[in-house]
């Protein structure tokens, strides 16, 4: 029997091992990673996302809104949870964009 891996969570699980490796290894580097969040309208976390590779934390937060967690803020969305901001973690700054702008 073989089992198969769709390639965007094999890619998905190969960064995450990188970035846990890295992190491991104590390394005095810039970071390789934002942290990202979704966030209610009211400052609460509603899901953390882990850890995504680095880069320009305003095209991370547009990845997520406009990726496959879309469909996952749309049922948070309908469950009644108040889905409002990406927030995207860079060391210690927090950017926070506004989904209604990011899927626009």
């Amino acid at each position: 029997m073989t089992v198969t891996h769709k390639l965007e969570f094999l890619v998905r699980d190969c960064e995450q091992l990188y970035m846990d490796l890295q992190r491991a290894a104590g390394s005095g580097q810039a970071p390789t990673s934002v942290r990202v969040r979704l966030v209610r309208g009211d400052e609460e976390v509603c899901k953390d996302l882990g850890d995504f590779p680095m880069g320009d934390p305003a095209a991370v937060a547009k990845q997520i809104a406009t990726s496959q967690y879309t469909g996952m803020i749309a049922r948070m969305q309908a469950g009644k949870v108040d889905v409002k901001y990406v927030d995207v973690i860079v060391g210690q700054q927090r950017h926070r964009y506004a989904i209604s702008e990011l899927a626009a």
